[in-house]
């Protein structure tokens, strides 16, 4: 916040910039009513009450809630009170995916998040495990209820705001569905620690290139930037992490996602481990998420993978107009457990609202070369005409950037100062 000024002046200059035309999805705004905490039809009706008829239901994912783009909530007292929850569309897909899998088989036990901070898919996963517990909670195979869903992430920072965001989102009340949030390395993870003997299913959202993420103006063409060798690296990593969860004997289904749109992240990815982790006998199978079947858009066949497993992969591109940012999600069930029977997967629509098609579809062009300077806010519309850059104000605007590199630059001989200072400090000490 003290650099903000700077910070958007150094924006304004770099777009600025001659560069390509950019074509910036203008999204809908989608808001995901917090089960946990939230009673659907009293929240929809306050909504409603608000929009009249300008908000929807999703067609694909429970509880998301369609409203126009540019829509800010950020303040509304059902954000703030945690009855509603602003999360993207295609990032809901996760949760989804686990909860359900195939359809083919209903998975009773505990879960895990392994990459879980800041907690928007796993609080998502909570209420739809809640919803499916609680649907079928005469059931004898529910008598070991509540199940646990471990939520990790191995820095201390983020962990803080993962167990602060489930604490606001999840109800305090008695529940199906315990979340314990951990601070710990998913890698370092055993599988057979007795905490995790009646663990199912893994959720594996983990670190990429995130080069989908096109509703930000600020990364428009990041996508394009990102160099073979940090995606070779990601990939890696993202190898190495699918096939430790694959080797918890005791889990039955696994989803990895990522907000990447590069094959090697992805299919690359889930081509490599059931190559090798098959060929040790992990009999893992990829399978087509039952409440995504109308999803059209799906994987891409690259080597390793056949045109029916492809199929079974979730695939969203804004460049090809999905209406939400780019997303990949690959779901796995253990061989043992599928077979060709279907559970049926209905979308339960609340009271008085329509589902969403198209109503909002609308695209603001960016061009870079534009004389008139207009910059985007973070929902994709242009600022005022006032915002628009004069010659002058462009020379103000460099000026500042040269402040902005100054500042860094004290501060770096600063920070070299105290650390000196401290390695003085301290071998005096030892000396003494």
């Amino acid at each position: 916040m003290q650099y903000e000024d700077e910070l958007r002046a150094f924006k304004q200059l770099v777009l600025k910039k001659n560069g390509p035309v950019y074509v910036v999805p203008k999204f809908p705004r989608y808001v995901r009513i917090n089960t946990l905490k939230a009673d659907v039809n009293k929240v929809v009706d306050i909504l409603r009450s608000e929009f009249r008829d300008r908000i929807y239901m999703d067609r694909h994912v429970p509880n998301l809630l369609v409203l126009p783009p540019g829509t800010d909530l950020h303040n509304h007292t059902l954000v703030k009170n945690g009855e509603l929850i602003l999360q993207d569309k295609s990032s809901c897909f996760s949760a989804l995916a686990l909860a359900y899998g195939s359809g083919s088989s209903t998975i009773i036990g505990d879960s895990m998040d392994a990459c879980a901070s800041p907690g928007n898919k796993t609080t998502h996963l909570a209420a739809l495990l809640e919803d499916t517990a609680s649907r079928g909670s005469k059931s004898i195979e529910n008598r070991h209820l509540p199940s646990r869903l471990y939520a990790l992430d191995r820095d201390s920072s983020r962990v803080k705001i993962l167990r602060d965001r489930v604490g606001k989102l999840t109800s305090e009340t008695e529940s199906n569905v315990i979340v314990e949030s951990l601070h710990a390395d998913f890698l370092n993870m055993n599988p057979e620690d007795k905490r995790f003997a009646n663990l199912r299913s893994i959720l594996l959202d983990p670190s990429c290139s995130g080069s989908g993420i096109v509703s930000q103006p600020d990364r428009i063409g990041f996508g394009d930037d990102d160099t073979d060798q940090r995606i070779e690296s990601l990939s890696n990593f993202q190898i190495t992490a699918l096939k430790h969860a694959m080797s918890f004997t005791q889990v039955k289904r696994i989803v990895y996602s990522t907000c990447s749109i590069h094959d090697k992240e992805n299919e690359n990815v889930v081509a490599t481990c059931l190559k090798e982790v098959n060929s040790h006998g992990g009999l893992w199978r990829l399978v087509s998420p039952i409440s995504l079947k109308s999803w059209s858009r799906r994987g891409k066949v690259v080597s390793g993978l056949t045109k029916d497993q492809s199929q079974c992969l979730i695939r969203c591109d804004a460049r090809l107009d999905d209406d939400t940012n780019g997303f990949f999600v690959a779901c796995f069930e253990r061989e043992e457990i599928f077979n060709e029977k279907k559970n049926k997967y209905k979308l339960e629509v609340p009271r008085g609202l329509s589902i969403y098609d198209n109503q909002f579809k609308d695209k603001v062009e960016i061009n870079s070369k534009s004389a008139s300077g207009t910059i985007p806010s973070e929902d994709g519309d242009e600022s005022p005409k006032s915002n628009r850059t004069s010659g002058k104000e462009m020379d103000c605007i460099k000026k500042k950037a040269k402040k902005i590199k100054w500042k860094q630059k004290q501060a770096m001989q600063k920070a070299e100062r105290l650390r000196r200072k401290r390695e003085a400090d301290t071998q005096k000490v030892n000396q003494k």
